[in-house]
């Protein structure tokens, strides 16, 4: 194993909602690859589209989201 001089070891990244939005916003524009995006960004791409992806299914209002209720609650005899 080679040795580069730099013994601190790598911390985990914590990008807050507002970077991850803008980030998100920029792979959104026309043309524009998600791969090149999270290179600007210094990301890796696979964790911008698990962004995407998680922000795509915040997105959906609940209100959409109906109860299917195939049996009445009272059945006439």
């Amino acid at each position: 194993m080679m040795d580069d001089g730099n013994n601190t070891p790598r911390r985990r990244r914590r990008h807050s909602a507002e970077f991850k939005a803008q980030v998100i916003q920029a792979c959104k524009q026309p043309g524009v690859s998600i791969a090149a995006t999270a290179l600007r960004y210094q990301l890796n791409a696979n964790q911008v589209r698990i962004w995407i992806k998680a922000h795509a299914q915040l997105a959906i209002p609940s209100t959409q989201i109906t109860p299917v209720n195939s049996v009445p609650e009272f059945i006439p005899i």
